[in-house]
Protein backbone atom coordinates (compact mmCIF):
# COMPACT_ATOMS: atom_id res chain seq x y z
CA UNK A 1 0.00 0.00 0.00
CA UNK A 2 1.48 3.37 -1.00
CA UNK A 3 1.36 5.89 1.86
CA UNK A 4 0.97 8.88 -0.47
CA UNK A 5 -2.46 7.63 -1.52
CA UNK A 6 -3.85 7.48 2.01
CA UNK A 7 -2.31 10.67 3.41
CA UNK A 8 -4.76 13.56 3.66
CA UNK A 9 -3.61 16.18 1.16
CA UNK A 10 -3.28 19.89 1.88
CA UNK A 11 -6.24 20.82 -0.30
CA UNK A 12 -7.89 24.22 -0.06
CA UNK A 13 -11.67 23.96 -0.41
CA UNK A 14 -13.65 26.65 -2.25
CA UNK A 15 -15.18 29.57 -0.41
CA UNK A 16 -18.19 28.49 1.63
CA UNK A 17 -16.74 25.16 2.78
CA UNK A 18 -14.55 24.32 5.77
CA UNK A 19 -12.28 21.29 5.94
CA UNK A 20 -13.09 18.59 8.51
CA UNK A 21 -10.94 15.75 9.84
CA UNK A 22 -13.78 13.26 9.35
CA UNK A 23 -17.50 12.73 9.09
CA UNK A 24 -19.07 9.96 11.15
CA UNK A 25 -22.13 7.82 10.41
CA UNK A 26 -24.10 6.51 13.40
CA UNK A 27 -25.95 3.70 11.65
CA UNK A 28 -28.62 5.67 9.77
CA UNK A 29 -26.62 7.85 7.38
CA UNK A 30 -25.14 6.98 3.99
CA UNK A 31 -24.08 8.67 0.74
CA UNK A 32 -25.06 7.64 -2.77
CA UNK A 33 -22.09 8.83 -4.81
CA UNK A 34 -23.70 8.62 -8.25
CA UNK A 35 -20.60 6.79 -9.50
CA UNK A 36 -21.44 3.66 -11.50
CA UNK A 37 -18.86 0.95 -11.26
CA UNK A 38 -19.27 -1.46 -14.19
CA UNK A 39 -17.12 -1.98 -17.26
CA UNK A 40 -13.82 -0.32 -16.38
CA UNK A 41 -10.75 -0.36 -14.17
CA UNK A 42 -11.63 1.22 -10.82
CA UNK A 43 -9.30 1.84 -7.91
CA UNK A 44 -10.61 2.83 -4.47
CA UNK A 45 -8.23 4.27 -1.86
CA UNK A 46 -9.03 5.72 1.53
CA UNK A 47 -9.38 5.45 5.27
CA UNK A 48 -12.38 4.62 7.45
CA UNK A 49 -12.70 3.75 11.14
CA UNK A 50 -15.32 1.54 12.77
CA UNK A 51 -16.74 3.29 15.82
CA UNK A 52 -19.28 0.92 17.38
CA UNK A 53 -19.26 -2.59 18.83
CA UNK A 54 -16.88 -4.86 16.92
CA UNK A 55 -19.65 -7.38 16.19
CA UNK A 56 -22.04 -4.73 14.86
CA UNK A 57 -23.01 -5.45 11.26
CA UNK A 58 -22.29 -2.92 8.55
CA UNK A 59 -20.51 -2.08 5.29
CA UNK A 60 -17.88 0.64 4.78
CA UNK A 61 -18.81 1.01 1.11
CA UNK A 62 -20.11 -1.03 -1.80
CA UNK A 63 -22.84 -2.03 -4.19
CA UNK A 64 -24.30 -5.26 -5.50
CA UNK A 65 -26.95 -7.02 -7.50
CA UNK A 66 -30.50 -7.71 -6.26
CA UNK A 67 -29.70 -11.38 -5.59
CA UNK A 68 -26.43 -10.71 -3.71
CA UNK A 69 -24.27 -12.72 -6.12
CA UNK A 70 -22.60 -9.85 -7.98
CA UNK A 71 -20.92 -7.63 -5.42
CA UNK A 72 -18.56 -5.02 -6.80
CA UNK A 73 -16.53 -4.53 -3.62
CA UNK A 74 -17.99 -4.71 -0.16
CA UNK A 75 -15.97 -4.49 3.12
CA UNK A 76 -18.45 -6.09 5.50
CA UNK A 77 -18.47 -6.56 9.28
CA UNK A 78 -20.07 -9.90 10.01
CA UNK A 79 -21.38 -11.20 13.34
CA UNK A 80 -17.95 -12.70 14.02
CA UNK A 81 -16.40 -10.43 16.62
CA UNK A 82 -13.87 -8.02 15.13
CA UNK A 83 -13.59 -9.63 11.70
CA UNK A 84 -14.03 -7.61 8.53
CA UNK A 85 -14.55 -9.55 5.31
CA UNK A 86 -14.54 -8.28 1.73
CA UNK A 87 -16.80 -9.53 -1.02
CA UNK A 88 -15.92 -8.95 -4.66
CA UNK A 89 -17.49 -9.44 -8.06
CA UNK A 90 -19.32 -12.76 -8.26
CA UNK A 91 -16.82 -14.48 -5.97
CA UNK A 92 -18.04 -14.23 -2.38
CA UNK A 93 -15.69 -14.21 0.60
CA UNK A 94 -12.10 -13.59 -0.45
CA UNK A 95 -10.28 -11.78 2.32
CA UNK A 96 -10.57 -11.14 6.06
CA UNK A 97 -8.78 -8.97 8.59
CA UNK A 98 -9.21 -8.39 12.32
CA UNK A 99 -10.55 -4.86 12.74
CA UNK A 100 -9.86 -3.28 16.11
CA UNK A 101 -12.49 -0.79 17.22
CA UNK A 102 -11.54 2.87 16.69
CA UNK A 103 -8.47 1.86 14.67
CA UNK A 104 -8.27 3.42 11.18
CA UNK A 105 -8.53 0.91 8.35
CA UNK A 106 -6.63 1.82 5.20
CA UNK A 107 -7.80 0.23 1.96
CA UNK A 108 -6.48 0.09 -1.57
CA UNK A 109 -8.75 -1.90 -3.90
CA UNK A 110 -8.48 -2.21 -7.68
CA UNK A 111 -11.13 -3.94 -9.77
CA UNK A 112 -9.81 -4.18 -13.33
CA UNK A 113 -12.78 -5.42 -15.32
CA UNK A 114 -11.15 -5.25 -18.80
CA UNK A 115 -8.25 -7.43 -17.56
CA UNK A 116 -10.45 -9.64 -15.35
CA UNK A 117 -8.47 -9.07 -12.14
CA UNK A 118 -9.09 -7.66 -8.68
CA UNK A 119 -6.61 -6.74 -5.94
CA UNK A 120 -7.59 -5.78 -2.38
CA UNK A 121 -5.18 -4.54 0.30
CA UNK A 122 -6.29 -3.71 3.85
CA UNK A 123 -4.29 -2.59 6.87
CA UNK A 124 -5.00 -1.40 10.39
CA UNK A 125 -2.38 -1.19 13.08
CA UNK A 126 -0.17 -4.26 12.73
CA UNK A 127 -2.75 -6.22 10.73
CA UNK A 128 -2.49 -6.44 6.97
CA UNK A 129 -4.25 -8.55 4.36
CA UNK A 130 -3.92 -8.78 0.60
CA UNK A 131 -5.76 -10.82 -2.00
CA UNK A 132 -5.60 -10.98 -5.79
CA UNK A 133 -8.17 -12.63 -8.04
CA UNK A 134 -7.50 -13.46 -11.67
CA UNK A 135 -11.05 -14.41 -12.58
CA UNK A 136 -14.05 -12.16 -11.97
CA UNK A 137 -17.70 -13.08 -12.06
CA UNK A 138 -20.55 -11.23 -13.74
CA UNK A 139 -20.44 -7.45 -13.49
CA UNK A 140 -23.39 -5.58 -11.98
CA UNK A 141 -23.31 -1.88 -12.84
CA UNK A 142 -24.55 -0.12 -9.70
CA UNK A 143 -24.53 3.24 -7.92
CA UNK A 144 -21.62 3.12 -5.50
CA UNK A 145 -22.50 3.87 -1.84
CA UNK A 146 -20.53 4.99 1.20
CA UNK A 147 -21.40 3.93 4.78
CA UNK A 148 -23.73 1.25 3.39
CA UNK A 149 -24.20 -1.17 0.54
CA UNK A 150 -26.98 -1.22 -2.02
CA UNK A 151 -28.62 -4.47 -3.11
CA UNK A 152 -30.22 -3.64 -6.44
CA UNK A 153 -32.19 -0.62 -5.24
CA UNK A 154 -32.35 -1.55 -1.54
CA UNK A 155 -30.08 0.27 0.92
CA UNK A 156 -28.74 -2.11 3.55
CA UNK A 157 -26.00 -2.73 6.12
CA UNK A 158 -25.52 0.89 7.20
CA UNK A 159 -22.44 1.14 9.39
CA UNK A 160 -21.16 3.05 12.43
CA UNK A 161 -17.93 4.53 11.08
CA UNK A 162 -15.79 7.60 10.45
CA UNK A 163 -14.46 8.51 7.00
CA UNK A 164 -11.39 10.69 6.67
CA UNK A 165 -10.45 10.20 3.01
CA UNK A 166 -11.89 8.49 -0.05
CA UNK A 167 -10.56 8.53 -3.62
CA UNK A 168 -11.77 6.84 -6.80
CA UNK A 169 -9.50 6.31 -9.80
CA UNK A 170 -10.91 5.30 -13.17
CA UNK A 171 -8.45 3.82 -15.66
CA UNK A 172 -5.63 5.26 -13.47
CA UNK A 173 -7.09 8.79 -13.57
CA UNK A 174 -8.33 10.36 -10.34
CA UNK A 175 -12.03 11.07 -10.94
CA UNK A 176 -13.32 11.62 -7.38
CA UNK A 177 -11.55 12.87 -4.26
CA UNK A 178 -13.99 13.15 -1.36
CA UNK A 179 -12.88 15.50 1.43
CA UNK A 180 -14.83 15.70 4.71
CA UNK A 181 -16.23 19.23 4.79
CA UNK A 182 -18.78 21.54 6.38
CA UNK A 183 -20.99 23.80 4.26
CA UNK A 184 -20.69 27.10 6.09
CA UNK A 185 -24.08 28.54 5.10
CA UNK A 186 -26.08 25.92 7.04
CA UNK A 187 -23.40 23.95 8.97
CA UNK A 188 -24.19 20.88 6.85
CA UNK A 189 -21.53 18.13 7.04
CA UNK A 190 -20.70 16.00 4.03
CA UNK A 191 -18.00 15.17 1.50
CA UNK A 192 -16.69 17.74 -0.95
CA UNK A 193 -15.47 16.20 -4.19
CA UNK A 194 -12.57 18.44 -5.21
CA UNK A 195 -12.32 16.79 -8.64
CA UNK A 196 -15.98 17.06 -9.67
CA UNK A 197 -16.69 20.20 -7.63
CA UNK A 198 -19.70 18.61 -5.92
CA UNK A 199 -20.81 18.44 -2.29
CA UNK A 200 -22.32 15.10 -1.22
CA UNK A 201 -24.59 15.05 1.83
CA UNK A 202 -26.44 12.41 3.81
CA UNK A 203 -29.09 10.47 1.88
CA UNK A 204 -30.33 8.66 4.98
CA UNK A 205 -31.85 9.92 8.23
CA UNK A 206 -30.35 11.91 11.06
CA UNK A 207 -27.08 13.66 10.39
CA UNK A 208 -23.38 12.90 10.26
CA UNK A 209 -21.26 13.72 13.28
CA UNK A 210 -18.00 15.47 12.49
CA UNK A 211 -14.80 16.99 13.79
Amino acid sequence: MKPEHITIENIVLPTGFSRLRYIEATGTQYIATGYYVGGKKTRIVGEMTKTYATNDLGVFFGCGSPNDNQWFINPYFSSTNGIMTVYMIGIGFVIAIYNALNTPTHFDCTVDIPNNTCVVELSNGENMARCKLNTLGTIYNANFHLFSSIRGTTIQNKVHAKLSSFLIYENDLLVHNYIPALRDSDSKPGLYDVVAGEFKVNNGTGEFLYA
